[in-house]
């Protein structure tokens, strides 16, 4: 019983430390960049004990939901007919993939539109490629963020990201025979590194 309601009580705080610190010291930080299947898997141990001693079961049930909520698995629901399809991708420069898989894996998604971040290609020839085996989307930039889009493209601009050297790229679209505005925006993130060397004041920017 006392497993059950210790594994319960570590799942709350988990999430409490991840929600609010989040990002502001070093060891939430770490916490909040964690597997989120890690929060499912805690749970287990204690779960397969109570049925065991068949005591604290409903305690290490609610853990275990608990953590599969905290996780995001409860959250997906599937693609609806008729709706919108957004996808965002970090692609890295596109330092682990070849154009035409990344164009493939995108393509099978079948976005309306797709947002990707880190699109400055670490390759010179690599945007072109991408782009070729990717038809029937438009294209919009700003520094290191990519729009496409198969919905008809009314215009862009970009805009300083502040605090950050990036930028913002907010894209006018039509959906429906409505406007639709999207905006693509690669946000800055506390790196391990500027905490372990007391970078406070990058720390504080980001």
């Amino acid at each position: 019983m006392k497993l059950a309601w210790m594994t319960l009580l570590l799942v709350c705080l988990t999430w409490a430390l991840g929600e609010w610190p989040a990002e502001r010291t070093l060891p939430t930080l770490l916490l909040a960049y964690a597997p989120p299947l890690l929060w499912v898997l805690a749970t287990l141990p204690a779960l397969a004990w109570a049925l065991w001693r068949r005591r604290g079961r409903r305690v290490a049930l609610a853990a275990l939901l608990l953590a599969v909520w905290g996780a995001g698995l409860l959250h997906w629901t599937p693609q609806q007919k008729g709706t919108l399809r957004v996808v965002t991708f970090n692609v890295l420069g596109g330092a682990r993939t070849t154009p035409d898989e990344l164009a493939g894996r995108l393509q099978g998604l079948q976005a309306d539109v797709l947002l990707l971040q880190e699109s400055r290609f670490v390759q010179p020839d690599f945007r072109a490629a991408f782009l070729n085996a990717l038809p029937g989307y438009a294209v919009a930039e700003a520094g290191e963020v990519m729009t496409l889009t198969r919905l008809p493209l009314l215009g862009s601009r970009s805009e300083a990201l502040p605090g950050n050297r990036r930028e913002l790229l907010v894209t006018r679209l039509e959906w429906r025979g409505e406007p639709l505005t999207v905006v693509n925006a690669h946000l800055g993130t506390v790196q391990v590194s500027s905490v372990l060397s007391v970078d406070l004041g990058r720390v504080r920017r980001t």
